[in-house]
């Protein structure tokens, strides 16, 4: 656990829009350049084309790549060796193999399934584990009885 946040106002960018990377750099202390959610399937080629010809600070960034099971997972791996960036946000972690699988890239661990907040004792303790955060479906539902009621 080497890398320490440089502030409170982090900002996701998706990273198909390069001419966003700049304006959000001034306005936030830490980029997320995000492969996943805010990049549509067909527009992730050209994310990783973008997030390796428009660099930011290192020291100031964290690439979101797509999840470990996923077909995206090999080629945002192979764009990352092209740049600077040492943190890696991993969406849908279930586990310590997947975190060391990164190395030496430190890790942001996104616990989002029942599987990855049991394993997260283990995955936590990973030594490239910087930072974590359980973002599973009851934050988006009220609470309620019904749920899973037809």
């Amino acid at each position: 656990m080497t890398w320490v946040p440089p502030g409170p106002a982090w900002l996701f960018c998706p990273a198909d829009r390069p001419e966003r990377y700049a304006k959000a750099a001034e306005r936030a202390d830490v980029v997320i350049l995000d492969l996943e959610d805010a990049v549509s399937a067909s527009d992730k080629p050209a994310a990783r084309r973008a997030l390796i010809a428009t660099p930011l600070d290192p020291a100031k960034t964290v690439v979101r790549i797509n999840a470990h099971r996923t077909s995206e997972w090999s080629a945002d791996l192979e764009a990352l060796e092209h740049t600077q960036y040492n943190v890696i946000m991993l969406p849908k972690c279930e586990s310590a193999v997947q975190v060391a699988a990164l190395a030496p890239r430190d890790v942001i661990a996104l616990i989002e399934s029942p599987l990855g907040a049991m394993n997260a004792f283990s995955t936590f303790g990973t030594q490239n584990v910087v930072g974590a955060v359980w973002v599973g479906g009851g934050g988006a539902r009220p609470p309620s009885p019904s749920w899973g009621a037809t």
